[in-house]
């Protein structure tokens, strides 16, 4: 591109030269020839000029087009790793690559492209005359110590108004998101007011930023129409003394032109031009993180085997570890319930135990591999999750449950056989085929749950991870999903759920009690409620009783008494409330 930009401004002198022989030979000698030579030359050489311009510009577009189609997958893939350890990151990767491309395609890099030629345009201006080239160097210099101004006065500015910027982003995304809630309770004016005081922010910093620019590239244009006037008298003086002819006067003046140019247009593009700078820092810093997955040999399919060794993790600014000492074992095909209050870590645990996120002590092994370090293009088709805020994409139905792979419709059936929903799917208007919209907008909550439970389903999975499965559903999909359980018992599919409802833990084999980050109670269903109806005490010796009153847990044939909660007809479905009375567990 340097070469094609080379090529470009060495036949940038054609005009200068075809000005300077014209004053200095045909208008002396007469000679028609000459003219007509002269001027074939330089028409050639301009249309040169135009077509390597107009090859740059169409390479420049292709290059900006390759780098989004060689970067703009690796950073997607790259923040969605990211997005698992900063849950601040949004998509401001992705619009910087964008911001780049734009940037490649656009007046700017050709201007960058101009400004190595420029000692050259000096060199020739010296040639000329060296009082042309003082002059068009002390221009240069001039220059360039505006550009030094700018970039000291506004490089702070402008760090500042991106860094705005992004916060207006993401605070306009988190508006859009929640627009529902919003406008129901009436939220809009406080919340567009609290958006506008970051907006008002960086339109100050921002314009701050545009004066100082005018202000310069306003000084820029006026020091080289001041540097034009110098030339042309300093020309005229060298004329009239016979130092110098008129048509290299003319011919001085077009390369001083074309010398101080690039400069101008620099100015012009200045703020896009440290713009692209900070995106390239951006990006560099990005790509040097370490991944969050070394390589790794591909491993066979997992059995299903969970492994949890003393497990603590803390967030920042949290006073206290959310989970601490986590240490529990499930065999192959052992279905396990995570029950306990509110805030309790059971979540957070749902997820190390997927690898989504990395306890800061202790490890996860499935399959003795710890699973945070498995990587996903090979674990990814052995697990199925499903959270608590269940996202779908833009598409079909079933290519969600097929989680956009290519496969056989009777894999997307058979997934949602079992997870209950194939009756339901087939009452939408095009069936498997409807389109959903953008986070399944055009299904229900009940609707969105089950084909996300189908989703998790799908593919045969060893090993999987169910966070409040029934929270948005009514009474016939909550006997589908028990169901499922017990289809994905009978494969001797590893599952654990997370619940705060009773009607799940008879058909699991094993209950984990989890407060304050805690394990308070892990075992078979009927000891830990046991346990728990006689009182675990957690670290201060209070007595914690979790446990729902009515319940009938049939895990065996031995029927338990346990005591029973005066709050029975207030919560009869919760795991999370504090009960002391009588209710019956099958042993």
């Amino acid at each position: 591109m340097l070469l094609l930009s080379g090529a470009i401004n060495i036949l940038g002198i054609t005009l200068p030269l075809f000005t300077m022989q014209v004053f200095d030979r045909v208008l002396s000698s007469r000679s028609l020839d000459t003219l007509f030579f002269l001027a074939l030359a330089a028409i050639l050489a301009l249309i040169t000029v135009a077509c390597l311009d107009g090859v740059r510009s169409l390479v420049l577009g292709r290059i900006g087009e390759w780098l989004m189609q060689r970067l703009g997958p690796d950073v997607l893939a790259r923040s969605i790793e990211r997005r698992l350890v900063d849950n601040q990151l949004r998509t401001e990767m992705l619009r910087e690559v964008s911001q780049l491309r734009g940037f490649i395609s656009g007046p700017g890099v050709p201007a960058m492209l101009d400004v190595p030629w420029m000692p050259f345009y000096l060199l020739i201006a010296f040639l000329i005359h060296p009082w042309l080239g003082a002059i068009s160097l002390v221009g240069m210099a001039l220059l360039f110590g505006l550009a030094f101004i700018n970039e000291k006065f506004n490089s702070k500015d402008m760090r500042a108004a991106a860094a705005v910027g992004v916060e207006v982003l993401r605070n306009g995304d988190a508006i859009m998101r929640n627009a529902e809630v919003i406008d129901s309770m009436g939220m809009a004016p406080q919340i567009t007011k609290r958006w506008s005081r970051a907006m008002y922010r960086e339109l100050r910093l921002q314009d701050r930023v545009h004066c100082r620019g005018a202000i310069l590239v306003s000084v820029t244009r006026l020091t080289r129409s001041v540097l034009q006037v110098v030339l042309y008298a300093s020309a005229a003086l060298l004329v009239l003394e016979q130092q110098m002819t008129g048509g290299a006067m003319l011919a001085g003046a077009i390369i001083m032109s074309r010398l101080l140019a690039p400069m101008e247009s620099m100015f012009l593009h200045w703020r896009s031009l440290m713009l692209i700078r900070e995106i390239y820092g951006h990006l560099q810093a990005f790509f040097a993180l370490p991944p969050l997955r070394s390589a790794e040999t591909s491993l066979p399919r997992p059995k299903g085997q969970i492994m949890v060794d003393r497990v603590t993790i803390a967030m920042p600014g949290h006073p206290a570890p959310i989970l601490r000492s986590v240490t529990f074992t499930l065999e192959p095909g052992e279905h396990l319930a995570i029950i306990g209050p509110a805030a309790s870590g059971k979540t957070t645990l749902s997820r190390i135990l997927l690898g989504i996120m990395r306890p800061g002590q202790g490890s996860v092994r499935l399959d003795g591999m710890d699973v945070s370090k498995w990587q996903r293009q090979d674990l990814g088709p052995h697990i199925g999750y499903l959270p608590q805020d269940v996202e779908l994409f833009s598409g079909t139905v079933a290519q969600n449950i097929a989680r956009f792979t290519a496969c056989e419709d009777n894999e997307i059936i058979r997934a949602a056989r079992m997870a209950g929903c194939h009756q339901m799917i087939l009452n939408l208007p095009n069936g498997y085929d409807t389109e959903i919209g953008e986070g399944g907008v055009f299904l229900s909550g009940g609707q969105r749950q089950q084909v996300g439970l189908a989703r998790a389903l799908f593919g045969r999975p060893r090993l999987v991870v169910l966070d409040e499965p029934n929270s948005n559903l009514d009474s016939n999909g909550d006997t589908a999903l028990k169901a499922a359980l017990e289809r994905l018992r009978a494969m001797n599919v590893t599952t654990i759920v997370v619940t705060h409802r009773q009607s799940l833990i008879s058909h699991v084999d094993k209950l984990l009690f989890l407060q304050n980050g805690m394990v308070k109670a892990f075992g078979p269903v009927a000891e830990v409620m046991i346990r728990l109806r006689n009182g675990v005490k957690d670290g201060e010796g209070q007595i914690s009783r979790e446990l729902p009153s009515r319940q009938r847990v049939e895990r065996g044939v031995k029927t338990i008494a346990v005591p029973k909660s005066d709050e029975d007809d207030e919560e009869p479905d919760s795991l999370d409330g504090a009960q002391d009375d009588t209710t019956e567990v099958a042993a």
